[in-house]
């Protein structure tokens, strides 16, 4: 394989632009409604090259009893801005986020 440089940011800046060759992870707690209109605002304010460079990932699938934020709205954010996007739980499963990193790396 080939070795990729990773940068993670917490962020709350709520504006992004990405370059060229940089992927940017949109997470937000499915148990939390206020991370997802955060997610959504950080969205909105991207400025990306390609729609590809940006993935919304809904986590904490394992608390589904406790979810505050649908599928569906999850899909229509990522629809409306032509994103990929999945629900996830890295709690339960960490070595799906890491197939949707290396399989978004490998796109680029």
């Amino acid at each position: 394989g080939c070795q990729v440089g990773v940068e993670v940011l917490d962020t709350d800046s709520k504006a992004v632009t990405l370059s060229p060759n940089h992927i940017l992870l949109v997470l937000y707690s499915i148990t939390d409604h206020s991370s997802f209109m955060t997610a959504s605002t950080i969205i909105q304010n991207t400025t990306m090259m390609d729609t590809g460079q940006v993935i919304l990932l809904g986590n904490k699938l394992d608390l589904n009893h406790l979810r505050e934020v649908s599928p569906s709205e999850g899909f229509l954010l990522s629809s409306s801005h032509n994103i990929s996007f999945h629900e996830i739980s890295v709690a339960e499963n960490p070595g799906q986020l890491d197939k949707l990193v290396n399989s978004a790396i490998h796109q680029m």
